[in-house]
């Protein structure tokens, strides 16, 4: 339709350079709903002003990436998703065409990331959900765990600590589901430390039942020839409150006061915060 020498209203317009517009038209611009089609295979369907993409549109690339959201001047500008050609989206804020430093992404496997990031790669503080079950919240350097970061894995361990290029490297500690313990230096995945377990009714019944006066060669003895653990710790808040050593060569007088001492400080705690060295 023309009016007053302008057209306006529904039509197609066919560009020199072979784009193609199908839409609404005011005064000779792309004003309002449709879709433009560029020579070079780009594809635009949403809501234009003044010859720009305004408001909510879908964008279709021609490498094969997809943004579908809100535009302002022609740019990705407020909330917007951007799906790759390799399957991996973006869910966040824009501002100018680029994608803010936070937001939700989605893989093509089914991982979750819900944090920050830096050139499309986890980057700072953030929460991964694999689709296998397992989490990782914590930080993240180039797109690989690396700082401090829990992991709860799917078969019920956790491990808490530092982590460097997506392995558990530095000082952590890994609570098994069985209730082993590992805590100390890790590197490169691999623990570099005593192997800690829970410890159980048959490891501790002996300490509770020693008499303070005991004679702990005799105790040595005994221990020593019905293999119980060499150390039992008690553990509160990640930290080692006390614990008792069942052989040892030294029983001098300075010796077994630390030791009662030490027992008395075992003694004191719940079971259930006693770990086997």
């Amino acid at each position: 339709v023309w009016v007053n020498g302008a057209l306006h209203g529904i039509c197609k317009v066919k560009y020199g350079d072979g784009g193609v517009y199908a839409g609404s038209f005011m005064s000779f611009s792309k004003h309002g709903n449709g879709k433009m089609i560029w020579a070079n295979g780009d594809i635009y369907e949403g809501e234009g002003k003044k010859g720009r993409q305004e408001g909510l549109g879908t964008m279709i690339y021609e490498y094969g990436d997809v943004y579908e959201g809100n535009w302002a001047s022609s740019r990705e500008h407020g909330t917007g998703t951007l799906t790759l050609k390799n399957g991996t989206t973006y869910e966040c804020e824009w501002v100018d065409g680029k994608r803010a430093r936070n937001g939700k992404k989605t893989y093509k496997n089914g991982d979750v990331y819900t944090g920050t990031w830096m050139d499309g790669m986890e980057d700072g503080e953030g929460k991964m959900s694999y689709q296998n079950g397992e989490i990782y919240d914590g930080e993240w350097a180039t797109g690989k765990r690396c700082g401090q970061g829990r992991m709860s894995y799917k078969n019920g361990d956790v491990y808490e600590g530092e982590w460097g290029g997506g392995k558990r490297q530095g000082s952590g500690m890994l609570m098994s589901k069985n209730g082993t313990m590992q805590e100390g230096k890790w590197v490169a995945d691999e623990f570099q430390g005593l192997h800690i377990r829970k410890a159980v009714e048959k490891d501790v019944d002996s300490i509770w039942n020693i008499d303070k006066e005991m004679n702990f060669e005799e105790y040595d003895k005994a221990t020593h020839e019905l293999l119980l653990p060499e150390t039992v710790v008690a553990v509160e808040g990640g930290k080692v409150c006390g614990y008792m050593t069942t052989v040892m060569l030294d029983h001098g007088p300075s010796v077994k006061k630390m030791r009662r001492a030490y027992l008395d400080a075992v003694r004191g705690r719940k079971k259930d915060t006693l770990y086997v060295i």
